[in-house]
């Protein structure tokens, strides 16, 4: 037995010993002490500019493997994501939009940096929406031809759908974000 197999034995027989098989089952939510996702290294390439974000985006790194991937692959790529604090636009009558991904790209080779908006301190909603947006701006960063505003229109008229002028979805926002709230509804810290 290698010493990593020892060590992920002995830590699964004291988790085992500490926390019984039926906790928080009925409601099918983990132990918070089984809540923590892998390390992710310093962040370098997503970066809060406001406190209550980079707050939101520490718990749901903490809580949610669907975030944490999204930021792993974020970190390995040639972008840096700015996270800030609003403005929000209504996208039709009775729904507010909570985040918005910039469509205005700036290449400082040999990054492309990408800023967000998402409104803060909304407890779940908010790292849901973080992931919502760090998904669309992934999907830029996927395509190396996605340099500007018109190009990143582009690339959303061909993955996405539009919602109003000059705003796009994309299932692939609505899969993140609903994994994330799924991740973060079965670790609740409260």
């Amino acid at each position: 037995m290698t010493r990593q197999s020892i060590v992920a034995a002995v830590f699964g027989a004291a988790v085992a010993a500490v926390v019984p098989a039926h906790a928080d089952d009925s409601i099918g939510r983990a132990p918070a002490a089984l809540c923590a996702t892998a390390a992710i290294r310093p962040l370098t390439h997503v970066r809060a500019a406001d406190p209550d974000l980079a707050e939101a985006l520490a718990d749901g790194l903490r809580r949610s493997p669907t975030l944490a991937s999204l930021v792993e692959r974020i970190e390995s790529s040639d972008g840096i994501v700015f996270l800030f604090r609003g403005p929000f636009y209504r996208l039709r009558r009775g729904t507010t939009l909570r985040g918005a991904m910039s469509h205005e790209v700036t290449v400082t080779p040999p990054f492309r940096i990408i800023k967000i908006a998402v409104e803060p301190r909304l407890g779940d909603r908010t790292i849901a929406t973080l992931g919502h947006e760090l998904r669309h701006a992934l999907e830029v960063l996927e395509d190396s031809s996605a340099v500007d505003k018109d190009s990143v229109e582009g690339l959303y008229r061909r993955i996405g759908y539009g919602v109003s002028v000059g705003q796009y979805e994309t299932s692939a926002a609505h899969d993140a974000e609903r994994g994330i709230f799924r991740d973060l509804g079965r670790c609740k810290t409260r």
